[in-house]
């Protein structure tokens, strides 16, 4: 081989790396930056949930023009999704920790092309990029077992396109006070159980179905945080459920007798009511207890009372013992 033709083979071999190389590029069409402001209002945190759990979750619609071209990119251009806010922490899972202690988010893109931020897709063949029927979903998850309450931080996010055009397909920012997050909680004074005694009564008190005898009052407290920062509040809420006897329904507020041993009381139970209104339970219904702002501590007294109640055409004396759980939610 002459030096003259391994001279010419160099040459060609590196026109052939140069032209691969340059061969992945994007233009830029004048189709301006989606910006997608990711309003998600007043998020209230159920204390029940477990770190990792999704506390929330929102998906937006790409409301684009089905023609609104954002560029041609040809095979192998790498198209990244990009998390851009400075503040933003990976705790793992590509989840973000937020300036908000315990509340986490989450980026996510659908559509011809589906990603989690951060992430880069290599585009498989020359062609046009849109956005038109793509989604992008915010998820916020908790990542801590105490979560704190406050605004999430303003500013910009997520980014979406070629990065060296610097100029996105897509931006996703959050403005003042587009996301608020409440983490409320409610204890029970006293703790979680709470025993009701009733006042023994004589069996001549009960005397035809749906006759009652020896109410007594009680109360339930709970010593509450609103847990709110800037603005926002949070409603507390209160559901009841219980065993019913088979010929009652969830509205009459009439828990079974579960004593079923040679000791028990059959066809009497316990019946529940609201004390100030003088009406029965409503099983699985939610009642709204109470209102919770600015970071207030708030007790709320909630008043009821029970009774026996004759459930049964037929009854005989012994004891009664009856179980009714109460749950909180918030919202």
């Amino acid at each position: 081989m002459s030096i003259t033709k391994q001279i010419c083979l160099y040459i060609g071999v590196g026109v052939f790396l140069t032209a691969s190389y340059a061969s992945a590029y994007c233009n830029r069409t004048s189709t301006r930056t989606y910006e997608l402001n990711m309003q998600m209002g007043r998020v209230v945190v159920d204390p029940n949930l477990n770190v990792g759990d999704t506390i929330a979750e929102q998906t937006w619609d790409m409301r684009e023009n089905s023609s609104a071209i954002y560029a041609y990119c040809t095979r192998n251009t790498p198209i990244t999704a990009s998390v851009t806010m400075p503040s933003l922490v990976p705790v793992g899972n590509k989840i973000y920790q937020t300036n908000v202690p315990g509340i986490g988010m989450k980026f996510h893109r659908e559509g011809a092309v589906r990603m989690t931020y951060p992430d880069t897709f290599y585009a498989p063949r020359s062609s046009n990029y849109y956005l038109a029927g793509s989604k992008f979903i915010l998820t916020l998850v908790k990542t801590a077992p105490v979560t704190g309450s406050g605004t999430i931080a303003s500013g910009l996010y997520t980014s979406y396109g070629y990065t060296p055009n610097n100029d996105p397909f897509l931006i996703t920012k959050l403005d003042a006070e587009a996301i608020t997050i409440v983490s409320p909680s409610c204890q029970v004074e006293g703790g979680t159980e709470k025993n009701v005694y009733l006042d023994p009564i004589k069996r001549s008190q009960l005397n035809g179905t749906g006759a009652t005898a020896g109410e007594k009052d009680f109360d339930i407290r709970l010593i509450c945080s609103g847990g709110v920062s800037i603005s926002g509040f949070a409603n507390v809420n209160m559901t009841f459920s219980g065993d019913i006897p088979t010929n009652m329904n969830n509205r009459q507020g009439v828990l079974v007798n579960q004593n079923k041993s040679s000791s028990g009381a059959t066809g009497v139970g316990i019946q529940v009511l609201e004390r100030k209104a003088n009406k029965p339970l409503m099983f699985n219904e939610k009642y709204n207890v109470g209102r919770l702002v600015d970071r207030q501590t708030k007790y709320l007294d909630l008043n009821y009372k029970a009774r026996y109640y004759q459930y049964g055409r037929t009854i005989s004396a012994g004891e009664v013992n009856s179980k009714m759980v109460f749950n909180i939610t918030y919202d």
